[in-house]
C-alpha cells in the first residue's frame, strides 16, 4: 500500500478558520452563563459546537500530519516541521500574557513570576501540562483562568509523539501502521464503551484513569480516525447527501439511541467534505487559525473585564474581530517566518543526504 495524494488546492484554511471561530462562540457562551455544555447547538447535536471543533482540529491533525510523515520520511524532519509549527507562536502568545497580567495582577513583582505563573510558563512551553492561571490575577476571589484554550495543545503533541515513534521504530509506513496501531486505536474506542469498561470509568469518579481514558478515547480516536481518512482517501466517496444524512444520524443518536462515535465520524466526514468540496477559495490565504485559537480565549477575559457585555453571539463576534489582528500578526512574523526556516533546513538536510 503506497501512500495516497490529496489535493494540494484546497479549502482547509476556511475550515481551519471556521473551527477556530467555533471555539469562540461556546467560550462566550461559557463565559456569560457560566454553562460550558449549552451554547444554542446542544440541544440538536447532544454537545456544543466546540467539542465539534476540537474533534475536527485533531481529525485534521491526523489526516494532514499523517501525510506530511509519510511525505519527509525521516522522523527527524517531522518532529522539527511539528515543534516549529506549535512552539513560537506559544511562546510568544504565553510571555505576551504574563507580560499583560503583571499590570493587572495584586501581587509583588518578585511574587508574580513564582507560583501560578512560573507554572504557567513551564508547563505551557515544555508542551507537557496545559496550565492557565497567574499569580495574584483572581476571579470571585478565585484564580482567574486566563487562558482555557491551552489544554488541548499537549495532548496534539502527544498524538505527534506517538508518530515520532512509529517512524523511528519503522512501522509508520501504510502496511505496518494499520495492524500497528490503527487496529488497536479502534478495539480500545469500542471497548472502552462497553458496559464493564463503562461501570470502572464511572467508579473512578473522572480522577486518574477516569479522566485520561476518555480524553484519549476521545482525542486520539479523532487523530487516528484522520490517519484513517488519509489511507482511504482514493477510495472515500464525499458526497453532501451522505453528509447531510450523517448529520440526520447523529441528531437522532443525541436524542434516542447514542451510538458511539458516530459523532467522531461525522465530525471527520463533514471536515473533509467542507475542506474538498467547496472550492478553493481559501487555497492562498494565510493560515490564522492557529492565532485565532490560542489568542482569543485572553482577549475574552479582557473584553469581558473592560465592558459589559449581555448576548454571547456580540462577544463572540468582538472576541472574533479583536483576535485576528493578534493571529494576523503572530502568523506574518513568527509562525510563517520560522516554518520557512524550518522547511529551508530540511531540505538543505534532505540535500546533503
Amino acid at each position: 500500500m503506497s501512500a495516497p495524494s490529496i489535493p494540494i488546492r484546497n479549502n482547509l484554511t476556511l475550515v481551519r478558520l471556521v473551527l477556530a471561530s467555533s471555539v469562540i462562540w461556546t467560550h462566550a457562551f461559557w463565559r456569560l452563563t457560566g454553562d460550558d455544555f449549552r451554547d444554542g447547538f446542544t440541544p440538536f447535536i447532544g454537545h456544543p459546537i466546540s467539542s465539534f471543533a476540537v474533534d475536527g482540529f485533531f481529525f485534521l491533525s491526523g489526516f494532514l500530519v499523517y501525510a506530511s510523515l509519510l511525505r519527509r520520511g525521516s522522523p527527524w524532519d517531522f518532529a522539527r516541521a511539528r515543534l516549529g509549527r506549535l512552539w513560537p507562536g506559544l511562546a510568544v502568545a504565553v510571555l505576551l500574557i504574563v507580560l499583560a497580567g503583571a499590570f493587572i495582577t495584586s501581587a509583588a513583582p518578585a511574587e508574580y513570576l513564582r507560583g501560578d505563573t512560573a507554572r504557567f510558563v513551564l508547563g505551557n512551553l515544555s508542551l507537557t501540562k496545559g496550565q492557565y492561571t497567574l499569580t495574584g490575577i483572581l476571579h470571585d476571589g478565585a484564580p482567574a483562568n486566563v487562558n482555557g484554550s491551552l489544554w488541548t495543545i499537549p495532548w496534539e503533541v502527544r498524538c505527534y509523539l506517538v508518530l515520532f515513534f512509529a517512524a523511528l521504530f519503522g512501522v509508520a509506513r501504510p502496511k505496518a501502521i494499520v495492524p500497528f496501531l490503527l487496529v488497536p486505536s479502534l478495539i480500545f474506542a469500542l471497548a472502552l464503551h462497553l458496559p464493564p469498561a463503562q461501570a470502572l470509568l464511572e467508579r473512578s469518579g473522572g480522577h486518574g484513569l477516569g479522566y485520561y481514558l476518555p480524553l484519549i478515547d476521545r482525542l486520539w480516536t479523532m487523530f487516528a480516525l484522520g490517519m484513517a481518512a488519509f489511507l482511504v482517501w482514493p477510495w472515500l466517496r464525499l458526497s453532501w447527501a451522505i453528509g447531510a444524512g450523517l448529520v440526520v444520524a447523529l441528531m437522532l443518536s443525541a436524542h434516542y439511541f447514542p451510538i458511539p462515535h458516530l459523532d467522531s465520524v461525522v465530525t471527520g466526514y463533514l471536515v473533509l467534505l467542507a475542506g474538498f468540496r467547496t472550492g478553493t477559495l481559501s487555497a492562498d490565504w494565510p493560515d490564522y487559525s492557529y492565532g485565532m485559537y490560542i489568542y482569543a480565549f485572553p482577549v475574552m477575559m479582557a473584553l469581558t473585564a473592560l465592558f459589559a457585555f449581555r448576548s454571547p453571539p456580540l462577544l463572540a463576534l468582538c472576541n472574533a474581530l479583536a483576535t485576528l489582528p493578534l493571529a494576523a500578526l503572530s502568523w506574518h512574523f513568527i509562525e510563517h517566518p520560522v516554518l520557512e526556516k524550518v522547511r529551508k533546513r530540511n531540505k538543505r538536510v534532505a540535500v546533503a543526504a
